[in-house]
């Protein structure tokens, strides 16, 4: 399996910002964090590919949003945030070397993390950085591939995995009040605290909560590292949104 990872830019601070207030980030402290992160995913057993540098990109080491990945293709997304899209040719040049690609086109915009993938379903946030067109591509980009996708109707919430994730076969789960559907998302606002996993083969980490670091093992037999988040967090996601695990 294959992580992507980009490093953490000295110009976090001027990062991408809808919910929260702006406060001060501790970049040094951030890059720590990252490293911790990085070094939990070789220990899993990922083989760790480092996308290049973006200085000037404080958002870039958020590399989910760039594109949506299944095992047949890669979507390259076209973020919703103007100050995001130089972001993406990077990630297209490394994912081209392991998948074919396709592309999201103006005028669809689309962010990675608004899409949550169940099985061959893939649920799409209509969030403010992701919009009609931009589901409406996605969908005609995997359909040949057997994939179907749904839009979720989404409140003050930048993105749907600030607001629920998959953790294994566990139902998804929802945290606070942020979204809304028929099932499992009930309306919410959690910009602080999300629900964000990374999943590796069968043993999964939780990068989560803003505490000390603890270690637990959940009834299913998941381990789980919750690490302290709190300088990355502030950059309006946490720091489970800095890679995709692949193939």
């Amino acid at each position: 399996m294959i992580a992507f990872v980009r490093e953490v830019a000295r110009s976090l601070a001027r990062c991408e910002l809808t919910f929260l207030a702006r406060t001060p980030i501790d970049v040094p402290q951030a890059q720590r964090q990252h490293a911790q992160y990085v070094a939990e995913l070789s220990e899993l057993g990922c083989r760790i590919e480092w996308l290049p540098p973006l200085a000037e990109h404080p958002d870039g080491v958020f590399v989910e949003d760039t594109a949506v990945l299944v095992p047949e293709v890669a979507v390259i997304t076209r973020p919703g945030a103007a100050s995001r899209r130089a972001e993406v040719e990077s990630v297209a040049a490394a994912l081209a070397r392991h998948v074919p690609v396709r592309r999201v086109t103006d005028p669809a915009c689309l962010e990675g993390g608004d899409v949550l993938r169940i099985g061959r379903t893939l649920y799409v946030g209509a969030s403010g950085r992701t919009n009609p067109a931009g589901v409406a591509q996605l969908a005609e980009g995997l359909a040949p591939f057997g994939y179907a996708v749904r839009e979720v109707a989404l409140h003050h919430c930048l993105h749907l995995k600030s607001a629920c994730t998959l953790n294994t076969d566990q139902p998804p789960r929802p945290s606070s009040r942020s979204l809304s559907t028929r099932t499992w998302l009930s309306r919410c606002t959690c910009q602080r605290l999300k629900c964000n996993f990374t999943s590796v083969k069968t043993r999964c980490r939780t990068f989560l909560i803003p505490k000390n670091a603890r270690r637990r093992r959940s009834r299913r037999g998941c381990w789980s590292n919750f690490f302290t988040t709190g300088s990355i967090a502030q950059g309006s996601r946490k720091i489970c949104l800095t890679t995709f695990p692949a193939w």
